[in-house]
């Protein structure tokens, strides 16, 4: 899934009513989760996408949870920063033991449209949350 949806999980997660030392690796291991969902082709959506992340940190700055927002958005898509910059995608190979984990089998393959429904309906949902949550 793209960027808003990750964040989106991993705010869910660190919202929950547990420690934080405990939400904070549920929510570094809901990206690998989410990456169960294979997104539809929204590369020309990719730029507006990042709209909804400050979507979130609007959401999560009214509500008081403005830290935890972008701490969700950073955890959330630290696999891929990892991933895609850090480590050029080719250093951990798919068929050993951390690649498993890394690069999950993609259990429902979504469309285009419904990756944009998701990704959309993610972040109204988070940042509902957000604001109910006190």
């Amino acid at each position: 899934m793209y960027s808003s949806f990750h964040a989106s999980a991993a705010i869910g997660v660190l919202l929950l009513p547990l420690p934080i030392p405990v939400t904070i690796p549920l929510a570094i291991v809901s990206h690998a989760v989410v990456d169960m969902l294979g997104e539809g082709n929204i590369n020309k959506w990719v730029p507006k996408e990042a709209v909804l992340n400050v979507f979130l940190l609007v959401a999560g700055f009214l509500s008081g949870h403005f830290l935890l927002a972008g701490l969700g958005i950073f955890l959330g898509n630290l696999f891929d920063f990892i991933d895609k910059v850090l480590l050029k995608k080719d250093f951990i190979h798919k068929q050993g033991v951390l690649g498993k984990i890394w690069y999950p089998p993609v259990l429902i393959q979504l469309t285009t449209s419904q990756t944009l429904f998701l990704n959309g309906l993610s972040v109204v949902i988070t940042s509902l949350l957000m604001l109910m949550v006190k």
